[in-house]
């Protein structure tokens, strides 16, 4: 049978039966900086299903959560260690299951606003990245009528100044969720070469978003690209993945609009493109009364 392993020994630490998501002494660190409820747990006691029904009876559903996501990247990281030679660092993990316990508390808090009232979410305008990250907004677009495609992304720190800005410009028409993804994989190695190291990666793609927030195996047409964007992201020392509304990312739509319009890609490096001079100023502006 194709990749079934015929040692019933550990792959990790080549000493017990394995039973990798809990006993193995590899995976100790993990479990131990994920939440200090385990580190009470013995691993020579308590299989995993009991220690899964002590976190829901005293501490609930959210712990669990995390729990369960833990489980699932350590699963992963065995895989990677036994069929491709790789293995990631425990605080890799701790920190990509951060990131989805994150953004799942995000959409289901936006998810209950609305159930709660009724009414659209708010026109967020855009917000400044913490001190020390930089935040890359992406968009795409298209002119059917030239058969032309646009990439827009820029780059901003704290203060909301432009560090970069970049068009890409593109023959031909393109399914506009591939076209999203293609862009925020474009944006990513781009931030790369611009030395980015803790980045926000925001946009209004929100099927796109989500796919590479849930760290599942995504068959869809634009499968591949997410693969790609997961892949490059953990080059970055921190980074986190945010859908927001178009109001919050109107500067990036300017830049793949304008894009269309172009013969040839173009990057401005510390300076500001004049097709969003304008909607920078009132974005600093905006920034400035809050």
């Amino acid at each position: 049978m194709r990749k079934v392993v015929p040692d019933p020994m550990c792959p990790i630490c080549n000493n017990e039966v394995e039973t990798v998501l809990w006993d193995c002494p590899s995976v100790r660190d993990v479990w131990v900086a994920s939440h200090r409820f385990l580190q009470k747990f013995s691993h020579d006691g308590p299989d995993l299903l009991q220690v899964a029904k002590e976190i829901l009876r005293k501490y609930g559903q959210d712990l669990l959560s995390t729990f369960i996501r833990t489980a699932r990247k350590i699963w992963l990281r065995r895989n990677s260690a036994v069929h491709v030679d790789e293995f990631t660092h425990p605080n890799r993990i701790i920190l990509e299951v951060e990131n989805l316990t994150e953004e799942f508390s995000r959409l289901f808090d936006t998810a209950q606003t609305r159930m709660a009232d009724n009414t659209p979410s708010p026109e967020v305008p855009w917000m400044q990245p913490p001190l020390g990250w930089w935040k890359i907004n992406w968009d795409f677009a298209i002119d059917k009528s030239q058969c032309q495609t646009g990439m827009g992304m820029l780059v901003r720190d704290h203060t909301g100044m432009v560090i970069s800005a970049k068009c890409l410009t593109r023959t031909g028409n393109l399914d506009p969720t591939v076209g999203d993804a293609l862009a925020s994989l474009y944006a990513i190695h781009w931030c790369q070469d611009l030395g980015g190291r803790a980045i926000i990666l925001e946009g209004d793609a929100k099927q796109v978003v989500e796919a590479i927030n849930f760290d599942v195996n995504n068959e869809s047409r634009y499968g591949h690209i997410v693969e790609d964007i997961r892949q490059t992201l953990q080059t970055f020392s921190r980074w986190r993945c945010a859908f927001v509304n178009r109001n919050a990312n109107i500067a990036a739509h300017g830049l793949a609009k304008g894009a269309t319009k172009l013969v040839m890609d173009r990057e401005w490096k510390g300076e500001t493109p004049s097709c969003i001079c304008d909607i920078i100023e009132r974005e600093k502006i905006t920034l400035s009364q809050d």
